[in-house]
């Protein structure tokens, strides 16, 4: 009897990610690669990068990307600047995944499992949108006197805006909500250290989305596929990485003989607590930033959210494999 084959249909980092820990774990894989427009550039936190460096045995990936050191942040209206130390390395997400594409030839066996890590799900499959904020990203030319190595985030009446240097006088600025169609007009931190702006994103939204299922016979959702987050938190690589590590553990599990019916519930009610963690800390970020009817409105979209009964966890993850808990 041939060994089942997955499909993993996706071109990020949670796609990716599956890919490899399967094909590790001897199980054959197909992967489809959907043409997709790339991120012009992504923050990487030194855990998201030692977890990324571990899963593809990788030690120096990123090594020579550029390294921020600081967080300058000016959020609540009228409580001033803040300065704290940060560490997280600059990349484009097109140079990240040229790195991590996976070796390997793709099987061409009709697949047994599907791993959705992009759009379209399966039928009657939709997402859950906590707000409607979209963001526009430009390339940024900096003045000189701007703050070396140190990203920026600033809150504005209307939406927020996020300074990510990639270079000694080179950036992204990110504008989230109303700021996207005037990111300058009324920015009192940021601004003063822009030269120039140009090279537009097309508007991408920018709030927080979940699928209604993420898991069904035959099939997983994970991914930016599964949940989307909110930028604001810089959550993004490190939860393609997690979901991918679980979606993968919950295949073996299934293919080593566990009940499939457990395995989805587990895996549904894990990324569902990883999802009200991010709406939580949202909220947070969004009670406190500058105040206004716009920022009302995206924290009410928050609190609308209803995650519903948590499940309990019947398993834990240890070294890349489920256990069963007992009862």
């Amino acid at each position: 009897m041939s060994a089942p084959v997955v499909e993993v249909r996706g071109d990020g980092i949670a796609a990716y990610c599956c890919t490899h820990l399967l094909r590790k774990a001897g199980i054959p894989v197909r992967l489809v690669r959907p043409e997709r427009p790339r991120v012009p550039a992504i923050l990487i936190s030194e855990a998201a990068l030692h977890l990324l460096r571990d899963i593809f045995d990788s030690p120096s990936l990123l090594a020579n990307s550029f390294l921020i050191r600081q967080r300058i942040v000016a959020w609540a209206a009228g409580q001033g600047v803040s300065r704290m130390d940060h560490r997280g390395y600059v990349t484009s997400e097109q140079e990240l995944l040229a790195s991590l594409l996976p070796d390997g030839e793709t099987c061409s066996a009709k697949p047994d499992f599907l791993i959705y890590s992009s759009n379209p799900l399966p039928a009657g499959v939709n997402q859950q949108h906590l707000g409607s904020r979209a963001a526009i990203a430009w390339r940024a030319a900096l003045r000189h006197g701007c703050p070396p190595a140190a990203c920026m985030t600033e809150s504005l009446p209307a939406g927020w805006l996020f300074l990510l240097p990639d270079g000694a006088h080179s950036a992204w600025l990110l504008a989230v909500g109303d700021a996207a169609g005037r990111p300058l007009g009324t920015s009192e931190l940021i601004a003063p250290y822009i030269e120039t702006l140009s090279e537009a994103s097309s508007p991408f939204p920018s709030h927080p989305r979940i699928a209604t299922q993420l898991a069904g016979p035959g099939w997983l959702a994970c991914g930016s596929a599964a949940m989307s987050f909110d930028p604001i938190c810089g959550d993004g690589t490190a939860l393609a990485v997690r979901t991918a590590i679980l979606a993968a553990a919950v295949i073996r599990a299934h293919l080593d003989g566990h009940d499939p019916a457990s395995l989805r519930q587990h895996y549904e009610s894990r990324v569902r607590a990883g999802f009200q963690r991010h709406v939580d800390l949202c909220r947070q970020f969004y009670r406190h930033g500058f105040g206004g009817p716009w920022w009302e409105d995206e924290l009410a979209a928050l609190d609308a959210f209803t995650p519903g009964t948590p499940e309990p966890f019947r398993y834990r993850l240890r070294d890349l494999t489920l256990e069963a808990v007992s009862d």
